[in-house]
């Protein structure tokens, strides 16, 4: 397009302003319009855009206005308009044509709205426009004509409802000659007689009112859809760019966040970091992180939001229980669009309407929430889901060198037993042997003998410790039968079996010695006389495992974590055998732990769902 010459009458400012314009030329001789600042001045048949702060100040028959704080960019579309306006050799197809080239070339929606708006008053002669996008609910205005009052528009104008509605709901153009004579129109100003209102795509509408019966024709309804084609085309792009750059840069502080945690060194951090990565990056309003809890069997909260609607830290459901339970069973992801859908949904609060619930590997769920229906959509859960997945990489790396770190711990376990358990009946046994051998007395054979003794326990003990058992083939065992049977393989006569004992799936042997190991405790600690009871373990109306509890001394609070640990024993035992209850209960992915029994002794009890 070639360079405007505009002429400038007023102040030096003025004319210094139209000079940096882009496609602007100041002149004085055989300009295309002129502009200026000076309410006096008459520019002749030249059409004229005056700048001033009120328009009632300056003289009829204006071409275009702008105020003084205007942008640039305001002052250059009005002088173009005011041009295009004057050509007599130019239809209004042609000099809309030059204004959707600018529209096109817009970067921002408000700028496209303006002129598009400033297109139907300078070019179409309509005295009265406005523009507005849909919401979920009502339009919102987003332009207008300088000669619409405040009180020619709403913001509270339905977008199923009207005239406005109908032609956004059904995409279709309306016009109306006489909106007296239509019913369902509903004019802000009822002085409005006459209205063309035309879809923005799915954006919105733009309409047009008169306060003349009849003031627009089908040619008027053709130039504003192509008009509002252009505009429908620009905003969709606009907002398709801006999309990508907010998901560019989701992106981005996704992979800043994932760096974070491959830094992680320890659980409690790693879930922290997930919350807050929720909330920055993907701007969820409540996030939680829940894991199974090895000694419950129960999925925990770990790490939760800093909100009042936020599940507190600590809480526990099922691990069948609940969307979380559904997500964690499954290993599937499930977008909660509206919670009253989902009958399994047990939100925390009454007020969660929607949420976006994941699994964590193999380990636990990730779940956001939110306090209106369909906070979440597709691309929510596909960003959440690539993220989670880093996450529960590094939860899997966690717990690896956890188990590292546990073996190693198992072979120091042996080099203990090894060089000090081992060595001091194998001493004992040599002392009296030769003792024997020097006096003849063979009553220190006996003594030789219980060394020997120990000396096999401890080598039993540290072969199935050593040993993990083999998990190949888990069949479903009946407890009642291995309790009775390793009863009999230590001695015990005083065995209670309670009703209702669940099914495990379990190896035989590592079962067995389990039971073995909880029964000879039993008898090392209490009377020669002492009972020991299984009975099955429940949670609410779940059976969850079972139970082995006695009726002897018990075990101190503060030592209910020691008895675990090998080499700890305050009888003659070897130390060993809690400790090989607790790797084999492990190893099925129980969990046991030791509290007072009902008849004062201990009770220990192994969750194995």
């Amino acid at each position: 397009m070639t360079d405007l010459r505009v002429r400038v009458s007023g102040s030096d400012d003025l004319r210094a302003r139209v000079a940096a314009l882009d496609g602007v030329t100041v002149v004085d001789d055989d300009p295309d319009c002129c502009v200026t600042d000076d309410p006096a001045a008459d520019a002749g048949s030249l059409p004229t855009v005056a700048v001033a702060d009120d328009p009632t100040a300056v003289h009829g028959g204006l071409a275009g206005f702008v105020r003084p704080d205007a942008p640039d960019t305001h002052l250059l579309d009005q002088l173009r308009l005011a041009v295009s306006r004057a050509s007599p050799s130019r239809s209004k197809a042609e000099r809309l044509h030059d204004i959707t080239r600018d529209i096109v070339a817009c970067d921002d929606p408000e700028t496209v709205y303006r002129l598009a708006t400033e297109a139907a008053a300078r070019i179409l002669d309509f005295d009265i426009s406005y523009v507005a996008e849909a919401g979920e609910t009502y339009f919102e205005p987003k332009a207008m004509s300088e000669t619409m009052g405040e009180d020619g528009y709403t913001d509270t104008m339905r977008i199923d409802e009207g005239l406005a509605g109908r032609t956004y709901q059904r995409g279709e153009s309306i016009l109306v000659d006489d909106l007296a004579a239509v019913d369902e129109a509903k004019p802000v100003d009822p002085d409005y007689r006459a209205a063309l209102s035309v879809p923005i795509g799915d954006i919105g509408i733009f309409q047009a009112a008169s306060t003349r019966p009849g003031t627009f024709d089908e040619r008027d309804r053709e130039l504003v859809e192509l008009l509002m084609s252009h505009v429908a085309e620009t905003i969709t792009r606009l907002r398709t760019e801006a999309r990508l750059r907010e998901e560019r840069r989701t992106i981005e502080q996704l992979h800043e966040s994932t760096t974070e945690l491959l830094a992680c060194q320890e659980e409690t951090a790693l879930c922290e970091r997930i919350v807050t990565a929720a909330e920055r990056v993907l701007e969820f309003e409540v996030c939680s992180v829940l894991l199974v809890n090895h000694e419950t069997g129960r999925l925990e909260i770990v790490a939760t939001s800093d909100s009042p609607l936020a599940p507190p830290v600590g809480n526990t459901i099922r691990p069948d229980e609940g969307i979380a339970g559904r997500t964690f069973q499954e290993e599937t992801t499930i977008l909660v669009d509206e919670v009253e859908n989902y009958p399994e949904a047990k939100p925390s609060d009454e007020a969660f309407e929607s949420a976006l619930s994941l699994p964590l590997g193999s380990v636990g769920v990730v779940q956001a929430i939110a306090a209106e229906p369909r906070a979440f959509d597709d691309r929510d859960r596909e960003l959440a889901e690539l993220f989670v997945s880093q996450a529960a990489a590094v939860f899997a790396r966690l717990r690896a060198e956890q188990e590292l770190v546990t073996e190693r711990d198992r072979l120091e376990q042996f080099a203990s037993v090894l060089s000090h358990d081992l060595r001091n009946p194998l001493s004992v046994a040599k002392g009296h042997l030769d003792l024997t051998l020097e006096s003849g007395d063979e009553q220190h054979l006996e003594r030789v003998d219980d060394a020997l003794d120990r000396m096999d326990a401890l080598v039993d003990d540290v072969l199935t410790l050593a040993r993990e058992p083999s998990l190949d083939e888990r069949p479903d065992l009946d407890l009642e039968t291995h309790a009775e049977e390793a009863a009999r393989n230590v001695g015990l006569d005083a065995l209670r079996v309670a009703d209702g004992l669940p099914t495990v799936g379990a190896d035989p042997s590592a079962l067995l010695r389990l039971l073995e190991n909880l029964f000879r405790n039993a008898m090392e600690h209490g009377d020669d006389d002492v009972t020991v009871r299984v009975e099955p373990l429940t949670d609410g109306d779940a059976t969850v495992g079972f139970a082995v509890a006695d009726d002897g001394p018990g075990i101190p609070e503060t030592a209910r974590e020691q008895v675990f640990e090998s080499g700890y024993t305050t009888g003659g035992g070897t130390g060993l055998g809690l400790p090989i209850v607790r790797s084999i209960a492990e190893s099925h992915g129980w969990s046991v732990t030791v509290d007072d029994s009902e008849a004062g002794g201990a009770q220990f009890e192994i969750r194995t769902t």
